[in-house]
């Protein structure tokens, strides 16, 4: 089973308030509950899953997919064994591994370490007919097996929110995972919801913008299958007049990334998101297949590369994390709505996303901001190419970022229905 992200929620406005009061997270120390780590009720007596044990632990020290992927094949009796076995239970699991950060070899020395303490301690809910000496051999013996006795009984935590959704601001930021590379997480785009009101001119202005994903997992993949649900609204209503609509969508989709075979130090990935959109203003339906290439290089230029975060200067002076993408956009109208048919035209685009994102090398002062271009070619559509340009400057309220006040900028079309956008705002901004 693989690992996937969680969160749970009906509204996007319920989930931002929600998210406020508290963030998911797990002590290390903490038993695992049989739900997370055993395998079918129906087997007597029930026994650990091995693979969702590895991945449990891995998840609960929050060691990268990036890392799990790059682990370098095993030899001998660790041949057979998943990534997420190898890293357990190699003696240098960061060696050749170039997803490894100066970090990440403590950070696995500390996972193995809870491991073989799980392993080799007494416990009235999880128990060993045979005698487990380390996690190697647990890992490559098959006759050693722990059986799900009962849930244990850990010590009370911190209350946290924990939710089985995933949380995004739009449809291609859903393929970046949080354990992904240090710096992704804090470019990919939040969900926002604003409103004003101008009690003098007795006008309202609203805005909501994100996507909310339900991640399944796929047995043998790291990335889970995410479907999804998406709206895009933007209006202003002022007393005695009609409301001015700049957006007013609706989508689901499914979003999916797969891995792409790593040249050298090229890792790579590709994100496919079929998207069927409804806009409710002009009564349009516009079915989408995307594509999102993701190329990730470390140390291009000295320390800094492509797609991965570094901090080139000394002392508390700022991370930088250079962005390029690849993206790819088929539409097909399903209905052309009350739009003139030559304005509603299938359409083939491609071309790349640009950017950089800069974030706070002080933790007590914390921020990112995020620029961005996006400009596709078009074989023809009305218009033919699209060019979208974006800013966001974003002010944590959470230990872990996932609450911002966002001040935002957006000037040019957008990828899917190729409608003119000039957006800016401040906003209570959110992701998970």
């Amino acid at each position: 089973m693989p690992r996937a992200e969680t969160m749970s929620a009906k509204r996007m406005a319920a989930v931002i308030a929600a998210l406020v009061w508290g963030v998911p997270g797990f002590a290390l120390a903490a038993q695992p509950l049989m739900d997370q780590v055993c395998g079918p009720a129906g087997g007597q007596p029930r026994l650990v899953d091995k693979q969702r044990l590895a991945e449990f632990f891995l998840d609960e020290g929050a060691v990268r997919r990036s890392i799990e992927q790059g682990v370098r094949p095993g030899e001998g009796s660790l041949a057979g064994l998943s990534n997420a076995k190898r890293l357990l239970v190699m003696a240098e699991p960061c060696k050749d591994n170039l997803a490894c950060g100066k970090d990440d070899g403590a950070k696995l020395d500390e996972v193995r370490g809870a491991l073989k303490t799980f392993l080799l301690q007494t416990s009235s809910a999880y128990r060993s007919p045979k005698k487990i000496t380390n996690e190697t051999a647990f890992f490559v013996k098959e006759e050693l097996q722990l059986e799900c006795v009962a849930d244990p009984v850990n010590p009370p935590g911190p209350v946290k929110l924990a939710l089985p959704l995933v949380i995004r601001g739009d449809g291609d930021s859903l393929f970046v995972l949080r354990t992904d590379e240090p710096g992704a997480f804090k470019a990919a785009a939040k969900a926002t919801a604003s409103t004003a009101n101008d009690g003098v001119k007795h006008k309202q202005t609203v805005k909501v913008v994100g996507v909310v994903g339900y991640p399944i997992p796929i047995k043998g993949a790291i990335f889970p299958l995410i479907p999804y649900v998406g709206i895009n609204q933007n209006f202003t209503k002022t007393r005695g007049s009609d409301k001015s609509v700049t957006a007013d969508t609706w989508n689901v989709g499914l979003a999916s990334r797969w891995a792409l075979p790593t040249v050298g130090r090229l890792t790579q990935w590709l994100g496919v998101r079929p998207d069927h959109l409804w806009n409710e203003d002009d009564g349009s339906r516009l079915a989408t297949l995307n594509f999102n290439y993701r190329p990730i290089l470390a140390s291009v230029l000295g320390p800094v590369g492509v797609n991965t975060q570094s901090q080139p200067w000394s002392g508390q002076t700022p991370f930088i994390q250079p962005i390029l993408e690849i993206h790819a956009v088929k539409g097909w109208y399903l209905d052309r709505g009350a739009t003139p048919p030559e304005g509603r035209t299938d359409y083939l685009r491609i071309g790349p996303k640009i950017g950089v994102g800069l974030s706070s090398g002080d933790l007590t002062v914390p921020w990112n901001l995020t620029l961005s271009n996006v400009h596709l070619w078009g074989d023809k559509g009305t218009p033919r190419d699209i060019d979208y340009n974006a800013a966001a400057l974003s002010f944590p309220i959470d230990p872990d970022q996932y609450i911002s006040v966002d001040f935002t900028y957006a000037n040019g079309r957008r990828e899917d229905t190729g409608l003119r956008e000039q957006l800016w705002g401040i906003s209570l901004g959110a992701k998970y």
